[in-house]
């Protein structure tokens, strides 16, 4: 008798396309406070095993975070970066421009989340005190990569509903660092005014 045959060995899969991100999507950047150059003034945390920052009860009302940093109201927050960033920038009053405010799209929230943010601006904010933030009168809206869409989606529904129209768009492909290499990346930025 001739001996068994072992079994042909099984069909090799095919290799699983890597997609490559866009810094914000794959890559993980620093946190928002090391790249806006906020200093948290809360008192160390201990975990255990490793020690970590943590923000004041001050910082948490004026961002819009909880006590390690996490964003908890967007509206506020993108509001006090973009005063935050006028006022290191050595700019008079605190603001970039009179009712300018800045807003970055990610795809790590929703689009509603986006589009209720945006408009949001334009009727005016309302505070944990219970007052009123005066509406904007200019808002820019950016995003990378995948986010586009969401930025898209957030001016167009702003301009929809005749609370500002687009006054701006600007496409660019700036080089973006991702795990070491160099390469493209699309991006997009909608300027809006109160009419």
């Amino acid at each position: 008798a001739q001996p068994a045959r072992p079994p042909p060995p099984a069909p090799r899969a095919p290799p699983r396309a890597v997609r490559r991100s866009c810094p914000g999507e794959a890559m993980v950047l620093p946190p928002w406070w090391i790249l806006e150059k906020v200093k948290p003034a809360g008192p160390e945390k201990d975990h255990g095993s490793w020690k970590g920052i943590s923000f004041s009860p001050e910082q948490m009302a004026q961002f819009g975070i909880d006590d390690e940093g996490t964003v908890k109201d967007q509206a506020k927050y993108d509001a006090a970066i973009a005063a935050h960033r006028a006022a290191r920038d050595g700019k008079p009053g605190g603001e970039a421009a009179p009712g300018a405010i800045d807003m970055k799209v990610t795809t790590k929230k929703p689009v509603g989340f986006y589009v209720r943010s945006a408009k949001s601006f334009f009727t005016g904010l309302e505070t944990e005190e219970g007052g009123k933030k005066e509406p904007v009168t200019e808002l820019s809206i950016s995003g990378l990569g995948e986010a586009i869409n969401t930025a898209v989606a957030a001016a167009t529904a702003v301009d929809a509903e005749g609370l500002a129209k687009i006054v701006k768009v600007e496409t660019s492909y700036p080089e973006m660092t991702t795990a070491g290499a160099q390469r493209g990346c699309p991006r997009i930025f909608i300027k809006l005014k109160k009419p």
